[in-house]
């Protein structure tokens, strides 16, 4: 799914949140959401959109709060330019 204004790490998270994530993606979120930080870099050899991502949601306080004011702003524009 492309979500407007969010990137590829960004939207693998906002998916799994909402859980519309769905096969290999879903266990691989809950993988790196659990994973240590050794085992969590070996996952980042093969994705590291998503646990760069992961790592962002985890630590720093304001990055989920950020990601859903992006897609309110986009969804609010949206709305406004149909109207127009």
């Amino acid at each position: 799914m492309i979500i407007e204004g969010l990137d590829k790490g960004q939207t693998f998270i906002w998916e799994w949140q909402y859980r519309t994530l769905g096969g290999f993606d879903s266990t691989l979120a809950e993988a790196l959401s659990k994973a240590d930080g050794g085992n969590r870099d070996k996952l980042r050899k093969g994705y590291p959109e998503y646990a760069d991502a992961m790592d962002s949601f985890q630590t720093d306080s304001g990055w989920w709060q950020r990601c859903q004011d992006i897609v309110k702003w986009f969804e609010t524009n949206k709305e406004q330019e149909a109207i127009s």
